[in-house]
This record gives C-alpha cells, structure tokens and sequence, in this order.
C-alpha cells in the first residue's frame, strides 16, 4: 500500500522538476535573443564653463587630459570632460555629422573625426564642443572589451539644461552578451 503513495510523490517531483526545466531553457532563450542592454555607472560626462583651466593641478588633481577642439571655435563651445570610473575605454571615436552642404551621396550621417587610442581616469578627453539644439553634430562612440557598445551624443538639454551624464546605455549583441555572462574579456 505505501508504495502506490511514494510512486505518485515520485511523479509529481518529476512533472514539477521537468517544468521548471522548460521554464529555465525558456528564459535562457529569452535572454539570448531579447535586446540587452543596461545602463552603467563607469563614466562621467561633464560640462563645464568655457575658460575653465584643466591644467589647474588643484581643481583637477591627478589629471592630464587629451584635447579637441575644431577648427574654427564657435564662441558658444563648452569644455566637456568625458571621464571614465574604474575603468578605460580604448578605442574612443568622435564623430561628426555630416550636413547636406557636405553630403556625397554615401548613407553616412556621422563621419569619424578623430580615435583616441587610451581614455582613462587619470588621462580624461575634454572636448571643446558647441552643442546643437535639434541634430546632434558630434557622437562619441566606444566599445568595451567584450563588445558592449556606447553611444554619446553632444545635444544641448533642453528640459532642465543639465548637459552633464553619469553613467552610460551599453548595448549587447549576441556574443556580447556571450562574453559577459562567461566573463570572457
């Protein structure tokens, strides 16, 4: 008699345990092929006064930051220091719109400007920018080591006109999101 009670007990575990087996392989699945993303706080963008002196060792200790600045100077351009947390962006890319006065016919809507080859906490990019209002003319573009991608525009906020972020969107692509879960750098 008491072995009809254990087999049923025995099935059940078994139906119970193949379920959350479907539901695992499900979201497993589900997370490959959804769109990943996630927002981190490894970066700091801030605008500062036109003027502000980087080389001020008492302002900025620590720091020896890598300029741009175009050619000409809008007198409305604005430092901004794109600083990384605890970590470095190799491969840093600015970009710049192309307008239809320059346009020649290709698909492109951002030219590469310049690579920094090393962004670092102690070795900060300040960029000397005029923000736009409507269509952003400058995109810094970064990839993380296990391919994670960030994308930055330069537009002016016109909500509460704070310019400054911290922390950036990363996006993922499959074998990103591969790498990241593995921890393969």
């Amino acid at each position: 008699m008491e072995r009809p009670v254990w087999d049923s007990i025995n099935n059940a575990l078994a139906v119970v345990g193949l379920a959350s087996l479907i539901l695992t392989g499900i979201r497993v699945v589900w997370s490959f092929f959804s769109g990943g993303s996630e927002w981190v706080d490894n970066i700091t963008i801030q605008e500062y006064p036109a003027g502000t002196d980087f080389e001020d060792k008492e302002q900025f200790p620590g720091m020896s930051p890598q300029f741009y600045e175009p050619m000409p100077r809008s007198k409305y351009a604005c430092p901004n220091l794109v600083r990384p947390q605890n970590t470095v962006l190799h491969n840093v890319v600015l970009k710049r719109a192309v307008f239809p006065e320059n346009f020649d016919g290709t698909n492109e809507t951002y030219r590469e400007v310049m690579t920094f080859p090393r962004v670092s906490p102690d070795v900060p990019l300040c960029l000397v920018l005029e923000r736009s209002e409507l269509l952003p003319e400058y995109v810094l573009e970064w990839k993380t080591l296990y391919g994670g991608r960030a994308r930055y525009y330069f537009y002016e906020n016109r909500r509460n006109g704070d310019n400054s972020l911290h922390g950036v969107q990363y996006s993922y692509g499959l074998v990103a999101r591969i790498r990241k879960i593995l921890d393969l750098k």
